[in-house]
């Protein structure tokens, strides 16, 4: 209902289910940062699956940033002017024989690449602001090129 003054407008929306599957991608992650479980004071706080592990720059601040837990759940919270990062490649390069000599290719030319970030921002002061970034060069053709997120 929409109510103005005295005047209202009453109406009904019917939505439609979409029988789209949401569950989670889980099969073959190569990174699956949970931030259940984890604190600011745990003795594991720089997350690691064995293969992969997570860096925070120098002035990361574990005070007001971190791990945290709010209605909508855990979560790992950057705050402005810090860093968090993954050492995990995603772009990352392999040497095949192209033409009789040996080049250098992304491997995302070769296998694709796909991926899946779930974030949330609150109080942003720069819509421009780099929240993710991904980029190297990509040296197979004479015109090199960046390739990358």
């Amino acid at each position: 209902m929409i109510k103005v003054g005295t005047a209202t407008l009453t109406f009904t929306v019917v939505a439609d289910p979409l029988n789209i599957d949401i569950t989670p991608v889980t099969n073959n992650l190569a990174i699956d940062f949970n931030p259940t479980g984890i604190s600011n004071t745990s003795s594991r706080r720089l997350w690691s699956n064995g293969t992969y592990n997570l860096s925070v720059s120098d002035n990361f601040d574990w005070y007001n940033g971190g791990y945290g837990t709010d209605a909508s759940g855990d979560y790992f919270l950057v705050k402005a002017g810090t860093r968090a990062i993954f050492d995990y490649k995603m772009f990352k390069s392999y040497t095949r024989e192209l033409n009789g000599a040996m080049t250098t290719s992304s491997t995302v030319f070769r296998d694709g690449a796909e991926m899946k970030i779930i974030f949330k921002t609150s109080a942003v002061r720069d819509a421009e602001a780099t929240w993710f970034t991904n980029m190297g060069p990509n040296n197979t053709t004479s015109a090199a090129k960046n390739v990358g997120i």
